[in-house]
């Protein structure tokens, strides 16, 4: 009987360690239990391959963490461990009743948060720096205005001034929250079936007097009975986007083509200017957001239509 009974509580024993040994295996973060001098006890499969791409011993780098534990006093820490991956570490020593007590070290990767913490910051960051510009010009036209109250022709220009930077903030602070809606999926599509070609010719009307202003010919190009089931005003929105930066890099007197064709499924509006391009080594950073080519923007034109395209399923 004392033999069954034996038997059975090691069986019970195996089958904890079992499920133990799924747990740790299924657990992404990385597991170490170690004695003082940093000699690990056990590990599961993730502290494994973690302590291999270290370059030490597994011993030596248990010994690091465990070094680094007592200087941050108990608290979690974070630290660079490989390239570009950040780990939040926490060292606890077991209250075990052994004469000897185990270290206890989590290592959780935490690179994705530091990465979307320095997007936040980045992000606020060139915020702060187009805002600043229209404001300190807003700053100038009201210090211009209370030297000139009584002078009309100057009066109307500043008060044009103040309009003109209100609208630059106003279309800034629209153009961030617009695209922290399409990015976030927040954005509810109100899609209609649409004549692609008269939204090109409604673009097209929009953009004459710019066309007027620089002696720009548009040609456009578009087959006939072009139906799309989509969301008009934001497609119109990324249309505007591109034939903006079409106008504005333009040379006086060119020809800008905006057009539309069926490719491969899918329905593709093409627009085409004859200015200097891209540099190479910029083209890859085009749908970045605030990494305009022109001081007057905001580097947010083609970030917005890519959303766009791409919560249409382009």
């Amino acid at each position: 009987s004392l033999h069954k009974y034996q038997q059975l509580q090691v069986e019970k024993v195996l089958r904890e360690k079992e499920k133990m040994d799924l747990l740790a295996v299924l657990i992404s973060d990385s597991v170490i239990l170690a004695d003082f001098t940093g000699e690990p006890v056990y590990w599961n499969p993730a502290a494994q391959d973690l302590l291999k791409k270290s370059g030490e011993s597994p011993q030596k780098s248990v010994a690091m963490l465990i070094k680094l534990g007592s200087w941050s006093k108990g608290k979690p820490f974070n630290i660079p461990w490989e390239k570009e991956r950040f780990y939040s570490i926490s060292v606890k020593v077991s209250p075990s009743k052994l004469e000897k007590p185990l270290i206890f070290i989590v290592l959780r990767d935490i690179s994705a948060e530091v990465k979307i913490q320095s997007v936040k910051e980045e992000f606020f960051r060139s915020v702060a720096h187009d805002i600043r510009a229209p404001l300190l010009n807003m700053q100038g036209y009201i210090k211009l205005l209370s030297f000139y109250p009584k002078d009309i022709s100057k009066f109307e220009e500043y008060v044009k001034g103040l309009e003109e930077e209100s609208e630059r903030i106003f279309k800034l602070v629209q153009s961030v929250l617009d695209m922290a809606r399409l990015e976030s999926g927040a954005y509810e599509l109100k899609l209609s079936i649409i004549d692609i070609c008269e939204l090109l010719k409604k673009a097209a009307d929009r953009f004459s007097p710019v066309l007027i202003e620089k002696n720009l010919k548009l040609e456009l190009s578009c087959l006939p009975d072009l139906k799309i089931k989509v969301d008009e005003e934001l497609i119109s929105r990324a249309i505007d986007n591109i034939l903006s930066n079409a106008c504005k890099f333009s040379f006086e007197n060119g020809v800008i083509e905006l057009g539309a064709f069926k490719n491969d499924g899918y329905i593709v509006i093409r627009v085409k200017d004859f200015g200097p391009g891209i540099s190479q080594d910029k083209l890859s950073k085009i749908f970045d957001k605030f990494t305009g080519y022109d001081s007057r923007g905001f580097g947010l034109g083609l970030s917005i239509t890519k959303a766009i395209a791409e919560i249409h399923g382009g």
